[in-house]
């Protein structure tokens, strides 16, 4: 890793001259010394510094509280003010730019190492957690499932893809109202029967002439301590009045009448007793045809390319499995097989990253046989899966960080079919399911992606998930 690239903003030469020999006597590069806010906003896209030291009272236009604010919330790089000012009045206006620490003139140099060095880490801290988050609500927008997260006072705190268009609505709307501006409340229930495990069949709040039929699928979520901190609602909104939506809820996507081959499926799992496990559940589904098994990595890679199975089965303890390695290999191949991990238990750091590797289903040791057939099904007609239990392991921390942000495409000037197509890709689909919804060739799916990542100014699937979900800034 290379060494600290540190700018420095400080408009008297001598102290400049002095601060940049301290620096480079600690092991820092210092590119360039400005004196100007000016001169540093210039400066910093050529030098792109890991952290900027700066003076508060500079020559200009701009003081060093203006100019810390304008590169923290541009280029996200921290500031570490620098100054022989420190009076109440200067500390609150230097607070509101969000530093990352404090030295006051005159000042020794392991001041300056440690102040720097904390800043460093706590914003390599901060930054993780935001990706983190990121990722996390990512997966929650590749469900196919419509999900509302409501805190303790019944507010909605995320709302993902799918239920952005089962309510014909935005995050930008939705998040922050309170749940019973868009669902009923029906006759015998209160908002806390919300924070219960229930089903309630209900409709939406907002009239019209046909009340079509909405089934609810309300789980508490519970922090580290057992207590009650809000509710992970599923929803279904039927498009015939006739029709109960809690059959789509819960089943799933099951319907495979139209489908002429069996499912085919791979297996790699120890010990040989849980792959005579996972053979007896799935050797009595008709639709299903299993193609090879493993105990050991060994042979993995020859078996998956011979047979190319349409879902692949991995049980991670098996001895010296790389996930990773693994999904990297059919992306590489260009094998359309998807991937269901089994695990004893998922910790969130290890989820997160399996499904953004592109793990499409997530199964646990205490899965029923239902839940790994519903799996399968799910996971085959281009869905991602997750048990309710999993979504809650990961609800806590999002439930109590989430904040309400902008979401919109409409800053980026782009068409309505072009936002169609957006929408879609953050909710997992392929350019070929995409093509199948549109009614378009692939071909024109491909071109509408290449002008929609040049609009938003991005590069792939991955950056526009991450750019345009609500994440913890």
């Amino acid at each position: 890793m290379g060494k600290t690239r540190v700018m420095v903003v400080e408009d008297e030469s001598i102290v400049a001259k002095n601060i940049q020999t301290r620096l480079k006597q600690l092991g820092y590069l210092v590119p360039a010394t400005v004196s100007s806010g000016e001169e540093a906003l210039e400066e910093i896209d050529n030098i792109r510094p890991n952290l900027v030291l700066m003076d508060i009272v500079l020559d200009g236009k701009l003081d060093g509280v203006e100019t810390a604010e304008i590169i923290y919330n541009k280029y996200k790089i921290p500031v570490v003010y620098l100054t022989a000012y420190a009076d109440d009045e200067t500390l609150e206006r230097a607070k509101k730019s969000i530093p990352y620490g404090y030295i006051v003139k005159p000042f020794e140099i392991n001041e300056l190492r440690s102040a720097i060095e904390i800043a460093l880490n706590n914003y390599n801290s901060q930054l993780e957690s935001r990706k983190r988050s990121e990722r996390l609500e990512s997966s929650f927008n590749s469900l196919e499932t419509s999900i509302l997260v409501i805190d303790s006072e019944g507010k909605i705190n995320f709302a993902n893809t799918q239920s952005e268009i089962s309510l014909n609505s935005n995050r930008e709307r939705l998040i922050g109202q309170e749940f019973r501006a868009i669902f009923k409340i029906p006759e015998g229930y209160t908002i806390r029967d919300l924070y219960n495990n229930n089903y309630i069949h209900t409709e939406l709040t907002s009239s019209s002439n046909t009340s079509l039929p909405v089934c609810i699928d309300c789980n508490p979520i519970r922090n580290e301590n057992g207590i009650v901190i809000g509710s992970l609602i599923r929803f279904n909104i039927s498009t015939d009045i006739n029709l109960d939506p809690c059959i789509k809820l819960n089943k799933g996507i099951q319907d495979t009448t139209t489908q002429k081959q069996p499912i085919s499926i791979g297996i790699v799992a120890y010990p040989r007793l849980v792959v005579e496990g996972l053979r007896n559940i799935i050797e009595k589904e008709k639709d299903f045809k299993i193609l090879f098994e493993e105990t050991s990595v060994s042979n993995l890679l020859n078996g998956i390319n011979y047979h190319k199975p349409e879902i692949l089965f991995i049980e991670t303890t098996v001895p010296d499995l790389e996930i990773n390695s693994i999904l990297e290999y059919l992306e590489r191949n260009s094998l359309n097989c998807k991937v269901i991990l089994i695990q004893d238990k998922f910790n969130q750091s290890y989820l997160i990253n399996s499904l953004m590797s592109g793990v499409k289903g997530c199964l646990t040791n205490n899965s029923e046989s239902l839940q790994l057939v519903e799996a399968i099904r799910t996971v085959y007609n281009g869905n991602i899966w997750l048990e309710i239990e999993t979504l809650n392991q990961l609800l806590p921390k999002l439930l109590i960080n989430s904040k309400k942000r902008k979401y919109s495409f409409s800053d980026h000037s782009l068409t309505r079919r072009e936002e169609e197509v957006a929408k879609m890709i953050l909710r997992g689909y392929s350019n070929k399911k995409i093509s199948k919804k549109l009614y378009i060739t692939e071909k024109t799916v491909k071109t509408h992606l290449t002008k929609i990542f040049k609009k938003l100014g991005i590069r792939n699937r991955l950056e526009l998930a991450v750019k345009f979900n609500p994440s913890i800034q």
